[in-house]
């Protein structure tokens, strides 16, 4: 099938705001039991106040860094995902900084792991895509998902308004387009 250039995909605004809910009220609930420990009222986590402080410590930091990036991506204006002639350009995540050129795409999988699902890219240079990512955590991710999986690049669809299946077929679609 031959489509129109560029191929764009939004990010689906619903969902991100019930990500970004489901955050908020995780960072509330790691305040509360700061507080409660902070009062030494209610129970601790294995009988442990300082294993309690820990955990609600890092569920405040970790749930507010993923507010943040909720927020960032609900009031950004740029597309979950665009197709062109040039490659791909994938937002949803920003795991992967810049565009994909089609020369470097090898091929595309489907990858399921619980309720996530993922587009894999494969590409002849993933070390290059590690090293254009600037964020520590994302990169040990991508480093991560490379050893695991044999791509550094994985494109979550629960975020864009388009399944797996039919995000990686029009991917398939362009790249045979291109290999021709």
């Amino acid at each position: 099938m031959n489509r129109t250039l560029p191929i764009i995909y939004p990010i689906n605004r619903f969902k991100l705001v019930l990500y970004l809910l489901g955050a908020l009220l995780l960072v509330a609930a790691g305040i509360l039991v700061f507080y409660n420990c902070l009062n030494h009222q209610g129970r601790y986590f294995m009988g442990s106040i300082e294993l309690t402080y820990i955990l609600a410590v890092l569920c405040i930091v970790f749930f507010g860094y993923a507010s943040i990036l909720f927020c960032s991506k609900l009031f950004s204006n740029k597309p979950g995902i665009v197709i062109d002639e040039k490659g791909i350009v994938e937002n949803a995540t920003s795991v992967v900084n810049g565009i994909i050129p089609w020369k470097d795409i090898t091929s595309v999988a489907l990858y399921k792991m619980q309720s996530n699902k993922f587009v894999l890219i494969y590409v002849h240079n993933p070390e290059e895509y590690i090293e254009r990512q600037k964020n520590i955590i994302k990169k040990k991710s991508m480093q991560a998902n490379l050893k695991t999986h044999g791509t550094s690049i994985f494109i979550n669809t629960n975020m864009l308004k388009i399944t797996d299946v039919e995000l990686a077929l029009v991917i398939k679609e362009q790249l045979a387009i291109r290999q021709n």
